[in-house]
């Protein structure tokens, strides 16, 4: 799932030594999975921080790994290069699929994959917010003309996600410009 190359290993070993912070430890997840602006991330964290993280072992450390965004790690290398961390993570914007995949990782892939494409993708991009226990799905259009988001527009969104996913009951939409935040 994640590569951590001998050299990244060392110095986040000394990175954690240095420290002196009892049970602490190196998480990696992705903020804003399935979605333009993922970026996977490595972090310090506490043992509460982890508890919803799958451990890693490699030679030299422990890594743990959020749950939640697994998928979205595989293929991850973290290497140490020149000083610097370098993560590459192919697909931190969209997940692998498989018959076990989750609803919510098969809608981060048509979003990827069949919604966030020209030309809607030159005005904005659409994007998971949420996903109930009742398989309505939330999604948000962010862009600089949410004008261009008609109804039609939001009708073939819903429809190609609905054939994808059929389990999929509702979908929602709320709109964001660039500049604001959906509140």
């Amino acid at each position: 799932m994640i590569e951590i190359t001998d050299a990244a290993q060392q110095n986040l070993k000394e990175l954690l030594d240095s420290r002196q912070v009892e049970n602490e430890g190196i998480r990696v997840f992705v903020s804003n999975p399935g979605t333009t602006e993922a970026e996977t991330c490595v972090a310090f964290c506490t043992q509460e921080d982890r508890r919803d993280h799958k451990a890693i072992e490699f030679q030299l450390i422990t890594v743990y790994a959020e749950e939640k965004t697994r998928s979205f790690l595989e293929g991850t290398k973290i290497d140490f290069v020149d000083g610097a961390f370098h993560i590459h993570s192919p697909k931190s914007k969209v997940p692998s699929l498989n018959d076990g995949s989750s609803i919510r990782d098969r809608i981060h892939y048509v979003l990827y994959y069949d919604v966030n494409i020209e030309p809607l993708a030159q005005h904005g991009e659409v994007s998971l917010i949420d996903l109930t226990s009742d398989n309505e799905v939330f999604l948000r259009f962010c862009g600089t003309n949410c004008d261009f988001v008609d109804s039609a527009i939001q009708k073939s969104i819903e429809t190609t996600i609905k054939e994808k996913i059929p389990e999929i009951t509702e979908v929602f939409f709320g709109f964001v410009d660039q500049n604001q935040t959906l509140g």
